[in-house]
């Protein structure tokens, strides 16, 4: 019975669809909007928003700094706001 109410309860209120991107590197794909830094605009957005728009959820996006020495991605923490790690 458990499992029917945790499944009802993802149709009501999906996940969102997370995806990453380089906010502040990543022009034209994904880049923090001039106007207001806390929203993102590119490409990339517009593409996210509209599987996200097909799959009945929303789009959440996800700050993924680069190391540059290594040009492997490393993952930012909410509690970092996109901060790079050592």
């Amino acid at each position: 019975m458990s499992v029917l109410f945790a499944i009802l309860a993802l149709i009501a209120d999906p996940p969102p669809l997370r995806w990453g991107g380089d906010a502040e590197g990543g022009a034209p794909f994904v880049e923090a909007d001039p106007r207001d830094p806390s929203k993102v605009r590119g490409f990339d957005v517009e593409v996210a928003e509209e599987i996200a728009k097909g799959l009945g959820r929303r789009s959440e996006f996800v700050q993924v700094a680069f190391n540059v020495r290594g040009h492997r991605p490393e993952r930012a923490t909410r509690a970092q706001s996109g901060a790079v790690r050592s």
